[in-house]
């Protein structure tokens, strides 16, 4: 999702726009005076250290498909090719987390 940049008067005016956006995946940067003070995200963020370790597992696991998670009864089978397009993703996803 995308990132908007609000000034923190802003942010107080579209309070519940702002928290909206958020809820649904964006993530927002409110500004004073042009610099950053504060970050809002979705509670469920995944942070860059989290996604790199999801990445790596994803790697080391890469060529060992086809997987099935049986999380539900009729859970998909991911192939090679599903796991490289979710690496590819997760990788290109990275330098929008948040360091913490």
């Amino acid at each position: 999702m995308a990132t908007k940049r609000m000034k923190s008067n802003e942010a107080r005016r579209d309070w519940a726009e702002l928290l909206q956006f958020v809820r649904t995946g964006g993530t927002v940067i409110v500004e004073h005076y042009n610099k950053p003070i504060a970050r809002l995200v979705p509670e469920n963020t995944v942070t860059k250290e989290e996604m790199r370790v999801l990445i790596d597992l994803a790697r080391a696991g890469e060529n060992e498909g086809p997987w099935n998670w049986d999380v539900e009864p009729d859970s998909p089978t991911y192939t090679q090719e599903d796991a490289s397009n979710a690496i590819s993703k997760a990788l290109d996803l990275l330098d929008t987390l948040p360091d913490a």
